[in-house]
């Protein structure tokens, strides 16, 4: 929330939580992770969290 204000963002409580959870979660898996969100205004964030922000997606073959 203090990288967002310094910046003249607005964020709602609620996705600050989930995005420093996320970004917790990581460090401290030691990994790199994708957030999946379908909020439209969640991806301008990647700038301040350092992961991708992105829609759910799913790699799937080919079935013939």
């Amino acid at each position: 929330m203090r990288d967002v204000l310094t910046r003249a963002w607005s964020l709602k409580p609620l996705d600050a939580i989930h995005l420093a959870t996320a970004k917790w979660l990581a460090e401290l898996a030691g990994e790199t992770i994708e957030f999946h969100t379908y909020s439209k205004d969640l991806p301008s964030y990647e700038v301040i969290t350092g992961y991708t922000i992105c829609e759910p997606y799913l790699v799937q073959g080919r079935l013939i």
